[in-house]
């Protein structure tokens, strides 16, 4: 140190505002070597800039990135959210088509339930359409019967007036020969004079028959059963007077 030099202290050194220009010393093992080499403080501070700069790029990231995850994980969240409203929705239509489903296996029973009661009711109403085929024709037969019965009826009651007619008039026949046999019995022949005597109905007189009359007089009686509208002649056994006929019309006839 020379003469005009002198001695200044660090404090009193100016300040420095930049590292460009600045060096410091430093030590550096190479190969197990120890040697002094020199260290640019400007490059210091440039990595140290660089080490800022990446800081800050990286605290920047992590920002991007917690704001990414947190914006990740609202997402996932959302995305939860809707998948559960998605399967919850999914639920929903799945209950829904249960439901469905159920309603239709319903429907599709109660349907087969009703389409077996509209058989039934097809058989029935068939069974019920012949048995009032059945009926009607029992009726038109029973119908025709009773026609028929109220034919053979009149018949009958046609037959029987006639009948009764007819015993009526054999009956008035009957009457009216009995009195006719009454009358001629009433009037039997007489003998007069020697000759025979006979009593004339359509004159009501007597008349002389020419015949001699000889022997017993013999004379024929008559009987007419009320019930059965019979009549019956009565004769002795030498009965040879005149004889008498009923015809089917009730008409009494002498035969002489």
């Amino acid at each position: 140190m020379t003469g005009q030099e002198r001695k200044i202290k660090i404090s009193e050194l100016p300040p420095s505002v930049t590292f460009n220009g600045l060096w410091t010393l430093g030590y550096l093992e190479t190969k197990g070597k120890r040697m002094s080499v020199k260290v640019s403080l400007s490059e210091i501070q440039t990595a140290y800039d660089d080490m800022l700069s990446a800081t800050e790029t990286a605290r920047t990231a992590t920002t991007d990135m917690r704001r990414l995850e947190a914006t990740v994980e609202e997402k996932e969240e959302e995305r939860e959210n809707f998948y559960s409203r998605s399967q919850a929705m999914v639920q929903g239509w799945s209950n829904d088509e249960q439901a469905r489903k159920d309603a239709e296996a319903s429907r599709l029973e109660v349907e087969a339930e009703r389409v077996e009661a509209e058989t039934e009711r097809k058989k029935a109403e068939a069974a019920r359409v012949e048995t009032e085929g059945v009926r009607i024709v029992e009726e038109q037969l029973r119908i025709r019967a009773e026609d028929e019965r109220k034919a053979e009826e009149l018949i009958r009651q046609k037959q029987e007036e006639d009948r009764e007619n007819g015993t009526l008039e054999a009956i008035l026949d009957a009457e009216a020969a009995t009195n006719r046999l009454n009358a001629l019995s009433d009037h039997r022949d007489e003998i007069r004079d020697g000759y025979w005597w006979r009593w004339n109905e359509e004159t009501g007189e007597w008349y002389n028959t020419g015949e001699i009359a000889k022997g017993n007089v013999m004379f024929a009686t008559f009987e007419l059963d009320p019930f059965t509208g019979i009549l019956t002649m009565f004769t002795d056994e030498e009965y040879t007077g005149a004889n008498f006929e009923l015809d089917e019309n009730g008409i009494l006839t002498v035969v002489i």
